[in-house]
C-alpha cells in the first residue's frame, strides 16, 4: 500500500479518563486514509494500555513510548517519521467531529498556498458539557494581523491540519518554546504561506484542571513577549511597546476556573453547565463574593434576563461578563436568551 494522505500526531500523558474517546473520534473519521501516530510521554496511569488495545485492533494506530520529556520532542519526531502529505494534530483529551479530516483535506487540496487550516471549536468542561463556541478568523491577512500584535490563539492547535512540507521548511517545532510552541509555529508558517480556519465547528476542545493552559500559564506568559518580538524583528517590524502577557490572564485556582466556565456557559446560553460550575465554585469557597455574583447571574431564568435587557440593562450584563469571562478561547460577552 502507498503512503497515507494524512499523518495524525497525538502525544499522550496521563489521559486515561479521556484518551479512549479521543482515539475513537479519530478512527471514526469519514476520511479514512491516515496513519495514527500516538506518543505516550511516560504516562503513569493506564493511558498506554488503553491505546495499545486500539493498536492491536487497527493497524493504522502506531504506538510509541518513552520516559516523560514533554510533547514538543514527540511532535518533531512525529514529523520526521510521518509519511502523510498532511499533518493533523490531536490531543488525548479532545474530540474530533467525524467530518473534520475530510473538510480540512479538501480545503488544503483546493488552496495550495495554505500551510495550515484550523476550524471552529466547541469548548467543553471535564465532563463533556458545552461551555462556548469559538469561530476563529478565516482570512489569512486578518488572522496574521491579529497574531502579529499578540492576539492568540489564531488557530486551535489540536484542531489543526498542516502541510507537512511547510512545517518542515519552517523548521518544525522549537523545543525551547514548549507550551507555547503553536504560537511560535503559526507566526513562522505565516511568513512562508497562508493560514486559514474553516467557519464550522468540527472539534470539541476540553477544559480541565490538569490542562496545559491551567497548569503552565506562567510559563506561557514568560515566553509570549519573546516569541512575539522575535517574529516582529524577523519581519522588519519594531518590537511591541507593551507586554502581550498582561492580556493573557487565565484563572490560577480551581474556584476561578469554575467561575470562568460558568460565565462562559451562561453567556453562550448553556444554562445547565453554567449552574453546575457556579454551584461548584460556591461549594469550594462559600464566602467568596464573586462566586455569589456569578451564581446569581447563572440561575436567573431567561425570561428575567430578557426583561432586564428590554429595560436597558443589557450593557450591565455585558460589562459583568467582560469582567468575569477571561477564557482565552471564548469571545462571548453577552448572554443569549
Amino acid at each position: 500500500m502507498g503512503d497515507p494522505q494524512v499523518s495524525v500526531l497525538m502525544p499522550v500523558y496521563n489521559a486515561e479518563r479521556y484518551v479512549a474517546e479521543s482515539v475513537e473520534s479519530i478512527l471514526l473519521q469519514s476520511f479514512q486514509d491516515f496513519e495514527f501516530l500516538v506518543f505516550d510521554d511516560g504516562s503513569a496511569d493506564k493511558s498506554y494500555a488503553i491505546v495499545n488495545e486500539y493498536a492491536k485492533r487497527d493497524d493504522r494506530v502506531h504506538l510509541f513510548r518513552r520516559r516523560h520529556k514533554g510533547y514538543v520532542p514527540w511532535l518533531n519526531e512525529g514529523l520526521a517519521i510521518s509519511r502523510g502529505e498532511f499533518i493533523a494534530r490531536m490531543d488525548a483529551d479532545d474530540i474530533s467531529f467525524p467530518d473534520r479530516f475530510a473538510r480540512q483535506v479538501e480545503y488544503l487540496r483546493q488552496h495550495v498556498s495554505c500551510s495550515a487550516v484550523g476550524c471552529g471549536i466547541l469548548l467543553i468542561d471535564p465532563d463533556g458539557s458545552p461551555l462556548c463556541k469559538r469561530i476563529f478568523e478565516g482570512d489569512h491577512d486578518k488572522l496574521d494581523a491579529k497574531q502579529i500584535i499578540g492576539e492568540f490563539p489564531v488557530i486551535a492547535h489540536p484542531a489543526s491540519m498542516m502541510r507537512r512540507s511547510s512545517v518542515i521548511k519552517a523548521g518544525g517545532y522549537r523545543e525551547e518554546y514548549e507550551t507555547m510552541e503553536e504560537f511560535d509555529l503559526w507566526l513562522r508558517l505565516a511568513e512562508q504561506g497562508r493560514l486559514a480556519n474553516l467557519p464550522d465547528v468540527l472539534f470539541k476542545y476540553r477544559q480541565h484542571h490538569q490542562s496545559v493552559n491551567a497548569t503552565q500559564a506562567e510559563r506561557q506568559k514568560s515566553w509570549a513577549d519573546h516569541i512575539m518580538n522575535e517574529a516582529r524583528i524577523r519581519r522588519g517590524l519594531q518590537p511591541l511597546s507593551w507586554s502581550i502577557a498582561t492580556h493573557y490572564a487565565p484563572p490560577t485556582s480551581i474556584v476561578e476556573r469554575h467561575l470562568e466556565w460558568a460565565m462562559s456557559a451562561a453567556a453562550s446560553g448553556y444554562r445547565k453547565t453554567a449552574f453546575k460550575h457556579s454551584f461548584l465554585a460556591l461549594k469550594a469557597d462559600p464566602v467568596f463574593l464573586k462566586a455569589w455574583v456569578v451564581f446569581v447571574r447563572c440561575i436567573l431564568p431567561n425570561g428575567i434576563v430578557s426583561c432586564l435587557k428590554r429595560l436597558g440593562c443589557s450593557r450591565v450584563w455585558a460589562k459583568l461578563n467582560r469582567c468575569l469571562v477571561k477564557n482565552q478561547f471564548c469571545d462571548c460577552t453577552e448572554p443569549q436568551v
